[in-house]
């Protein structure tokens, strides 16, 4: 159940298709289609098989990546990225930039707003740019906030949520 609605219905659909992968993965019943632990490496395998592009940064010490796989929404090629944090497993899904007000605000930075809910037994951390949308799912708050240090190791305000 969301923990409020969303201002933008279509941004429910990505954070469904986001716990659905998420959890999948933890129940093993999608595997990675890659394995590996270096975030530069796993860019490079992302790299022109997605329609969204990125590129991860160096990461944190506190973060394990694990690997990724590619989700296919609607004629839409998206990664997810696996990794560990505290030692729970958690994903994220980069898709198209939207708008992400999905369940509550928990946090603003500069022009970026970011949303948390529960669904489906995870929580959620929603945001976007104007590049790319990110959905960060956890098993539990705790989890998806250090998930953040997955790309924002190194910046001051790291501890933004």
């Amino acid at each position: 159940m969301f923990s409020k609605p969303a201002e933008h219905p279509e941004a429910l659909t990505w954070v469904d298709l986001a716990v659905e992968a998420h959890a999948a993965v933890v129940a093993d019943q999608k595997g990675l289609e890659v394995r590996e632990s270096d975030p530069a490496a796993l860019s490079a395998w992302f790299e022109g098989k997605v329609d969204v592009p990125f590129t991860l940064p160096a990461g944190s010490d506190s973060i394990e990546m694990i690997g990724g796989r590619i989700e296919q929404v609607g004629v839409l090629r998206v990664p997810l990225i696996v990794f560990r944090t505290g030692g729970e497993l958690s994903s994220l899904l980069l898709g198209p930039p939207q708008p992400m007000a999905v369940g509550d605000k928990a946090a603003e930075r500069g022009t970026l707003s970011f949303y948390t809910l529960r669904h489906h037994g995870y929580d959620v951390i929603a945001w976007s740019d104007a590049n790319v949308s990110y959905l960060l799912v956890a098993n539990h708050l705790r989890a998806a906030k250090e998930g953040c240090l997955l790309c924002h190791a190194d910046e001051p305000d790291r501890n933004l949520m």
